[in-house]
C-alpha cells in the first residue's frame, strides 16, 4: 500500500511520529520515501530534533539510518554533514542563520545515494523557515521525522498530516497497545475550530490568556493558567449561555468542571500535544458535555505497526494487523516491512 499517493499532494508535508521508542518510526520514513519517489514526487526530509544516531541514546541499541539517494533535499547541521555517520554525498545549496551546538542548520542535496544525520534547528518558527525554503528549492513532500519525546513539535504545528508508528515496543500486552494507539489517533485527528473562531482564539491563546464565548457572540476574555488554577477559575466565567471555552496552556481533568446541566460546550485549545487526558478521562469529559477541538491539527493518515520489541519478544504478527485495522477501520494500518 502507497501511504502517499492516498495523501499527496493535498498533504504536502507529513510528519512521522513514534508512540514509543522503536516503534519503527525510522523503518516508517525511510518506506515513505521510497513511496514518493516511486510516484515522481521529490522529498525534502528534515528532523524536529537530531535524529538518524546509530546507537539509540536510551536503549543503546542499533537504530535503522535514514536513507538517502541522489536528487533528495535534507536538512542537517555543519557538523553532521561531515560526520563519519553520514556515508552519502551532500552538496550544501542554504546555510542558514540558525546556530545550534554542532553548527549552523543547513539543505544538503543529496549528490551520491548513502546515509545521512538528518536534523532540524529546534523551534517550531526555525523548522517551519527550513520547511519553507525546502519547497523554494524544489521539494515537493516534506517529511519531518518527529521523536515521541518532541512530539509539541512535530505533526500539529507543522504538518498537514501525520503517519503514527507503533508497535511491541510500547507494552507486552497487545490490547493495551492497540487501545493507547486508537486513543492517540482520536487526539491527533481532532477537528478544528472554524476559521471565524480560529484567528481570534490564537491571538488570546498566543497572549497566555483564556476566553469565553457565549450563545449571542460575546467573548469575555481573562488571564489564567488552567494548568495550575484548574476547574475553579473556569467555574467562575461559565454561564447557561456558554458555548466555547478557549483554554490557555494544558488541557488536564482538573482543567474544566462538573457542569450543572447537560449542554453541549466546545472546549478548543492550541494542538493535540497540550491534551494530557486518558481515555477514560476523555470519555468522562464528554459525558459532562465537553467537546474537544483545536486550532492546528495533523490527522493521521495511516498507521505502520512493528510487532518486535527490542527487549525479545513479539506479537503474532497477522493477529497484531488484524487488531489494529478493527480497531481502526477508517485508517490504513500497515507492516511497512512486508507490505
Amino acid at each position: 500500500m502507497n501511504i502517499i499517493s492516498g495523501i499527496w499532494p493535498a498533504c504536502r508535508s507529513v510528519s512521522v511520529i513514534g508512540m514509543c521508542k522503536n516503534a519503527g518510526k525510522t523503518v516508517t520514513l525511510n518506506a515513505l520515501v521510497k513511496q514518493a519517489i516511486s510516484l515522481g514526487v521529490t522529498p525534502g526530509l528534515i528532523s524536529s530534533g537530531r535524529d538518524g544516531e546509530a546507537i539509540d541514546a536510551i536503549t543503546l541499541k542499533e537504530k535503522p539510518a535514514v536513507e538517502v539517494k541522489a536528487g533528495y533535499l535534507v536538512v542537517t547541521l555543519e557538523q553532521l554533514a561531515i560526520s563519519s555517520r553520514t556515508t552519502a554525498e551532500l552538496e550544501i545549496v542554504h546555510t542558514s542563520s540558525f546556530n545550534t551546538p554542532l553548527g549552523k542548520a543547513v539543505i544538503a542535496r543529496v549528490i551520491k545515494d548513502g546515509n545521512v544525520e538528518i536534523s532540524g534547528p529546534g523551534t517550531v518558527h526555525k523548522i517551519r523557515k527550513m520547511t519553507d525554503m525546502l519547497f523554494s528549492l524544489g521539494s515537493q513532500l516534506v517529511l519531518i521525522d518527529g521523536s515521541i519525546d518532541r512530539k509539541a513539535l512535530s505533526a500539529p504545528v507543522l504538518s498537514d498530516a501525520t503517519v503514527l508508528a507503533t508497535g511491541a515496543a510500547l507494552n507486552r500486552d497487545m490490547a493495551r497497545v492497540v487501545n493507547e494507539t486508537v486513543h492517540t489517533v482520536g487526539l491527533l485527528s481532532l477537528r478544528k475550530v472554524p476559521a471565524e473562531t480560529a484567528a481570534k482564539a490564537l491571538e488570546i491563546i498566543k497572549n497566555r490568556q483564556s476566553a469565553i464565548i457565549r450563545q449571542d457572540g460575546t467573548w469575555e476574555i481573562f488571564s489564567s493558567d488552567t494548568t495550575v488554577s484548574g476547574g475553579k477559575l473556569i467555574r467562575e466565567h461559565l454561564s447557561a449561555g456558554t458555548r466555547t471555552i478557549i483554554l490557555h496552556g494544558a488541557l488536564t481533568m482538573r482543567s474544566l468542571p462538573k457542569k450543572d446541566d447537560s449542554s453541549l460546550i466546545e472546549v478548543v485549545v492550541h494542538d493535540p500535544t497540550r491534551i494530557f487526558l486518558t481515555p477514560e478521562e476523555l470519555r468522562i469529559l464528554k459525558v459532562r458535555g465537553y467537546e474537544l477541538s483545536v486550532l492546528y491539527s495533523a490527522p493521521v493518515a495511516a498507521v505502520t505497526i512493528n510487532p518486535y520489541s527490542p527487549d525479545g519478544f513479539h506479537f503474532d504478527e497477522q493477529e497484531f494487523l488484524a487488531s489494529m485495522k478493527e480497531a481502526l477501520p477508517a485508517i490504513p494500518v500497515i507492516n511497512v516491512k512486508t507490505a
